[in-house]
C-alpha cells in the first residue's frame, strides 16, 4: 500500500509541488524506500516497515545500505524494543562489529523491558 501510494504520489504531484528527481528514481528503482512523497512533506513508514526495508536492503546486494538501516533502527529508542532487538539480529548477519553496538545499546537502555536486555545481552555476548 505504502509503495502504491508513494508510486500515485511520485508519478502524479499535485499542482505546485515539485518532487526531486531522485526521489522519483528511489521510489521507482527501491522496493525498500522509505520515504514516500506526500503533499511535498516525506512521511515515514512504522518501524515494522523500516525493518522489512532494512532487510531487502540487505539480501538485494547492498549489505552497506542494508547494515546502516538495521542500525539506525537499533540504537533509535523510539522504535519499539522488539523491532530494535530484531534490527540488531539482522545487523549481526551482516556487520558483526555494528550489530555489538547495538546490542549494547538496547543492553543498557533501561526504558527496555529486562528480558529484551538480556536477549541483547546474549546476541552482544555472540557478536563479541
Amino acid at each position: 500500500m505504502y509503495l502504491e501510494t508513494a508510486g500515485r504520489c511520485l508519478d502524479r504531484p499535485a499542482p505546485g509541488e515539485a518532487v526531486t528527481g531522485a526521489l522519483r528514481r528511489s521510489a521507482e528503482t527501491s522496493p525498500a524506500a522509505t520515504v514516500v512523497a506526500e503533499k511535498g512533506k516525506a512521511a515515514m513508514f512504522d518501524d515494522d516497515d523500516r525493518l522489512e526495508s532494512a532487510r531487502m536492503l540487505a539480501e538485494s546486494g547492498s549489505r552497506a545500505a542494508g547494515a546502516e538501516a538495521y542500525r539506525s533502527i537499533a540504537v533509535d529508542s523510539s522504535v519499539g524494543e522488539d523491532v530494535r532487538l530484531e534490527a540488531a539480529r539482522g545487523l549481526a548477519e551482516v556487520d558483526e562489529r555494528s550489530a555489538a553496538e547495538a546490542y549494547r545499546s538496547i543492553a543498557v537502555d533501561s526504558s527496555v523491558g529486562e528480558d529484551v536486555r538480556s536477549e541483547a545481552a546474549r546476541g552482544l555476548a555472540e557478536v563479541s
